[in-house]
Formats: C-alpha cells, structure tokens, sequence
C-alpha cells in the first residue's frame, strides 16, 4: 500500500511556480493573499508568494494558485499568545453555503481579511474570522458572492462580558480582586526597597568597624 495511506501523510503536487495541489491534510489555520497555511496529521505546510487563491477544497484535497515563492514543511506549533489576543478580542465562526463558495474564501484574501479554522462539512464551508473582519466583509459576501453566511458560534472577551452582563457582583469582585493583587505586589516591593536599605546599612558600619573609620578621618 502507498505511504501516504499508511502513514497518513500528506501529498504535495506543484506545477511550476502557480499551482500546488495538497492532499491528505486536516484543514487551513490560516489564509491571506500572501501565506496559507495548512494542518497536517505531522505538522504544518506553509505557502508563501503573492496573489494566493483557492481555486477548489474539500475534505481531500486542494488547489492553490498564484505566485508561489515558498513551500515549508514545520512542525505542529501552540501559538497561545496568538490564540489568547484572539479571545480578548472576539472571533466568530461563520458557515458559508451557496454556490462557488470558494469566491468567498478568495474574496476575503483580496480584502486581507484574516481566516483560520477552515473545514468543509455538509456541502458548506466553515471558518473563524474576528469580530471587526467579519462586519467589513460581510456586505460583501451577501451582494458579491450570492452565498448564506450564518454565524455558528461566539468566541471571546466581549461576548462573555455581554452574556454576563447581568453579574455585576461578580465583575466588581473581579476587579478589587485585581487591584487588590497589585496593591500586594507594590507593597512586597517596598518591603524588599527597606529590607535591602537596611542590609546596606548594617554591611557600611560592619566595614567602618573593621577598617576603624570614624567620623572626621
């Protein structure tokens, strides 16, 4: 049997230097005009160039096209800082359904409208996109593409504070929680200021005892 059913690895075909087709993969962390990047079952495929667009993707496979200056192979990474400015700042998933879908994903790349998460289930397209992205192109895809855009999900800071909204007590606690840990840290802080004055001061007069200065030499 073929390797890449066996082990699970992907397949990378490229034609020149504006078509590569990549089968075998779990799905698109992340799409721009100028760097997609790919999951795979062993890590990361990285394309880098300009003018990138997807021309078709399912389950199995993908065609990306346009000037291609770079292909990487990575290891699989834990961007948590990425992930946590992502939370802070809202994301939502979206489901796009309709015909040609792929105009939506190449029109998002055209606006440099970040994407990640991509998968195909259900004849539908589904990704994550942050909240502020999401309001730019949305008037877009409705008149531009012809295609259903459904918010699936709600992720992040903003929407836990507006779905809390009425947890005042709770919030308040939060906050004098926070300051109170901070007005901790600034007293230990002075403690440390004092202790090491007086650790200086002891260490001059042992010195001035040993060497018999006094006040006036």
């Amino acid at each position: 049997m073929p390797k890449d059913v066996i082990m699970g690895a992907s397949v990378v075909t490229v034609l020149g230097m504006s078509e590569v087709c990549i089968e075998n993969y779990s799905g698109i962390t992340e799409y721009t005009d100028t760097l997609v990047r790919i999951r795979t079952k062993h890590g990361q495929i990285q394309l880098k160039g300009s003018c990138l667009e997807i021309e078709f993707y399912t389950n199995d496979e993908m065609k990306i096209t346009g000037s291609i200056n770079l292909i990487e192979f990575q290891e699989e990474e834990s961007p948590m800082i990425e992930n946590g400015m992502r939370y802070l700042r809202g994301y939502v998933k979206i489901q796009i359904q309709g015909y040609s879908p792929e105009r939506s994903l190449n029109l998002c790349s055209y606006h440099h409208i970040l994407i990640w998460g991509l998968a195909y289930e259900d004849h539908c397209y589904e990704l994550c996109m942050s909240v502020r992205d999401f309001k730019r192109i949305r008037p877009f895809l409705r008149k531009k593409t012809h295609t259903k855009v459904r918010v699936k999900e709600k992720y992040g800071f903003p929407f836990s504070l507006y779905n809390n909204r009425k947890r005042k007590l709770f919030f308040a606690g939060f906050i004098i929680c926070i300051f109170y840990c901070r007005f901790i840290q600034c007293l230990y802080g002075i403690f440390i200021l004092r202790g090491m004055r007086r650790e200086r001061m002891k260490r001059c007069r042992l010195f001035k005892r040993e060497r018999c200065v006094c006040r006036g030499c």
